[in-house]
């Protein structure tokens, strides 16, 4: 499996005329029709990464629609691994057939296959949906285990200290090969305080019901993380005013000055993480960097699409925070802009 950062070459014999048309195929479909061009004398080089990358980008298809809600992410496959094969169509025959993965991590130190989810911390409200993406090579079962809650919320256990003994729950979902989204939300999972993957054995902790706002995105791996905003969140809208002046009628005394016709609102956010270890920051990459993220409202139960403002990624550490834990402040605008007139 490789991931579409990295440069992968076909090698294309041209025919008399310096020319060889082929076609990409991507999962089975005509994905891009091409003639490469002998640059002199000897063979062809296709970058196929480069043209996978934009065509993988649009069809994956995005769980964070405002209009469907969350109801896109249940039990739909997420095409971020997808088989990919190159045909000289002077002679029909394939020249490469290899699956790539929507992977922009540039870490040749995580498996191809495996990799998809990776939150920071995993702390969720119970208000939340619970969202990860899981790969599986054949068809099968993926489970996660709920672990019973031993107390109210006010009374959190920060030594994770589940066992054995007060599992409630192992929640199945049979999936096909591929891809997917796995969603579980309501009461599976306010009812638990600790879930747990058993592909991986990762974490989710069920903390206390208060924090508002919580951000869901897409990693650098191609699959679907969140992180809930445990720190101070502040809402402001920013206005664009559109005025015109009004003709002077000696007649009318209201008729002078200016007038207002319409002004444009943008919705922005002031979010504040939690405080965080020095392995929990060194994800916040994944978040700051992505290209699609949303940010669902606790209370109202919506979620809404946003871009992230801020123009660098701080790779922040303990020492460089001067011995202190970690807390990141995001800028986020509504990607929807309103007006009123």
């Amino acid at each position: 499996m490789i991931p579409i950062w990295k440069d992968k070459d076909v090698i294309l014999t041209p025919d008399a005329t310096g020319r060889v048309p082929f076609t990409i195929m991507v999962d089975g479909s005509s994905a891009y029709l091409g003639v490469a061009v002998s640059k002199g004398i000897g063979n062809c080089e296709v970058r196929v990464n480069d043209i996978v990358a934009d065509y993988m980008y649009n069809i994956i298809p995005s769980s964070f629609t405002p209009d469907g809600g969350l109801s896109e992410a249940e039990d739909t496959a997420y095409n971020v691994a997808l088989p990919v094969q190159v045909i000289d169509r002077n002679d029909g025959a394939s020249k490469m057939s290899d699956v790539f993965k929507y992977d922009w991590s540039y870490d040749n130190a995580v498996s191809a296959v495996t990799k998809f989810s990776d939150p920071i911390n995993g702390r969720i409200d119970p208000r939340m949906p619970l969202m990860w993406t899981s790969y599986v090579g054949a068809d099968t079962t993926i489970e996660i285990v709920g672990y019973a809650r031993t107390g109210d919320f006010l009374y959190e256990d920060y030594n994770n200290d589940y066992s054995a003994s007060n599992v409630e729950d192992h929640l199945t979902i049979n999936v096909a090969e591929g891809a997917h989204n796995i969603y579980l939300y309501g009461a599976d999972v306010a009812k638990y305080q600790w879930l747990v993957r058993d592909e991986d054995g990762f974490v989710y902790k069920v903390v206390t019901p208060c924090h508002r706002y919580a951000l869901y995105y897409v990693n650098a791996y191609g699959g679907i993380d969140f992180l809930l905003l445990e720190g101070t969140c502040k809402m402001q809208d920013n206005l664009t005013r559109y005025t015109t002046k009004k003709t002077y009628n000696n007649s009318t005394p209201s008729a002078r000055g200016k007038a207002e016709y319409l002004n444009e609102q943008v919705r922005v956010y002031t979010l504040n993480t939690g405080l965080m270890t020095e392995a929990e920051a060194s994800k916040m990459h994944h978040l700051l960097e992505s290209t699609n993220v949303c940010l669902w409202d606790n209370v109202e139960g919506v979620m809404r699409p946003v871009v992230l403002t801020d123009n660098n990624v701080a790779h922040k550490t303990y020492k460089g925070e001067g011995r202190n834990l970690i807390r990141y402040t995001i800028t986020a605008e509504l990607a929807r802009d309103r007006q009123r007139r």
